[in-house]
């Protein structure tokens, strides 16, 4: 999905599907280039899950995260990082940090 053309709602339901799939996933083997996607994605939705993070707020950081995952620069997940900013105390703090850091 091309988050440019995307309105901010198929953003939201990309990022719920997102949060709840990454946080059940299982891996028994990991190539090399899972390993960026099971830190990023996986680890994350697993933490915020653990934590009693609030979906729609987890959806949302998830969509943030794939960006960074890939690179990819996008104004839907920048408003979707301001509109998360004040339910950050809900994230845990290793996420957190990935979703204010600038490397993935």
């Amino acid at each position: 999905m091309e988050l440019q053309k995307a309105d901010r709602d198929q953003a939201v339901t990309l990022g719920r599907n997102l949060y709840g799939i990454w946080r059940q996933l299982r891996y028994n083997r990991l190539s090399e280039r899972d390993l960026s996607a099971n830190k990023l994605l996986r680890n994350s939705a697993v933490a915020m899950d653990r934590a009693g993070t609030d979906p729609e707020v987890a959806g949302k950081a998830m969509v943030i995260l794939l960006c960074k995952l890939y690179g990819y620069e996008s104004s839907c997940a920048q408003n979707l990082s301001a509109e998360i900013v004040s339910n950050m105390d809900d994230v845990p703090a290793e996420v957190r940090e990935i979703l204010s850091g600038s490397t993935a």
